[in-house]
C-alpha cells in the first residue's frame, strides 16, 4: 500500500475498503493491471490514454484521478488526455465529459 500511496500522492477509498475486507484483492487486481499494461502491441501512451477515456465514460472518478495522475508521470500532456476524454464523449455523451473535466482540475492541482 505504500508504493500506491508514493505512485498516486493517495490511497483511493475503495482501495482502502477493498484491502480491509480482504487484502488479497488489491495485490491481485494490481498483478492483473501491471500485466495488461506491459507489453502488447499498444504503446504504453495510447493504453494510458484509453483507460482514461474509459474511466470518464463509466464515471469512476477515482480511476480518472489515478490515471491522469500516472499519466502526468509519464509525460502525457494535458492537450493529450483532453483528446481523449473528448472521444469518451463520442461514447459517454455529456456526462463522461463532465466526469472527464476530473482529469483537467489535477493538471491545475498540481
Amino acid at each position: 500500500m505504500r508504493k500506491l500511496e508514493k505512485k498516486w500522492g493517495k490511497i483511493p477509498t475503495p482501495v482502502k475498503v477493498l484491502n480491509a475486507g480482504n487484502p488479497k484483492t488489491v495485490p491481485l487486481f494490481l498483478a492483473l493491471r501491471k500485466e495488461l499494461l506491459k507489453g502488447g502491441k499498444l504503446p504504453a501512451k495510447t493504453k494510458r490514454l484509453i483507460l482514461i477515456a474509459c474511466a470518464a465514460t463509466v464515471k469512476c472518478q477515482y480511476c480518472l484521478e489515478m490515471h491522469t495522475r500516472e499519466a502526468l508521470s509519464e509525460g502525457i500532456s494535458e492537450q493529450e488526455i483532453l483528446e481523449a476524454i473528448s472521444l469518451a464523449y463520442l461514447v459517454g455523451g455529456g456526462p463522461a465529459m463532465g466526469a472527464g473535466t476530473r482529469a483537467l482540475e489535477i493538471f491545475e492541482s498540481i
